[in-house]
């Protein structure tokens, strides 16, 4: 498996020629774009929620995890789409001795991320 290189500031595990990622992120913000759209037209509201990649990034502060987390922050905040970020609920489960991760997320990781979704629509419904 490819291992993390530190790029700068950026804690990145090389999965995509570094020539294809503007057009990756190009087509993933497109794609984000049309579903926001489409739930938008119904009065609905879009929502992302980031999925934390692993454990070797759960104590890499969010801006430093890797080039994917950073833009989709940054396309969230410029298009006012709320993003759920579980990755503090994670580190905290981590750190009480929880296992969130074994090359996927664990029970314990799927009732962690289900956790922070519900914490932000009660959150959001209280609004």
């Amino acid at each position: 498996p490819d291992a993390p290189v530190s790029l700068g500031t950026s804690l990145v595990t090389p999965a995509w020629p570094p020539e294809l990622v503007p057009k990756g992120w190009d087509l993933q913000e497109r794609v984000m774009d049309k579903w926001r759209r489409e739930v938008q037209a119904q009065g609905r509201t879009f929502v992302i929620m980031h999925v934390p990649r692993g454990e070797d990034v759960l104590h890499v502060p969010f801006a430093q995890q890797d080039t994917w987390a950073t833009r989709l922050q940054s396309y969230c905040a410029t298009r006012h789409v709320p993003l759920v970020e579980p990755t503090p609920l994670f580190v905290a489960r981590e750190d009480a001795g929880q296992k969130m991760f074994h090359n996927h997320f664990t029970p314990d990781g799927h009732r962690a991320f289900a956790e922070a979704f519900v914490d932000f629509l009660v959150k959001s419904a209280s609004r």
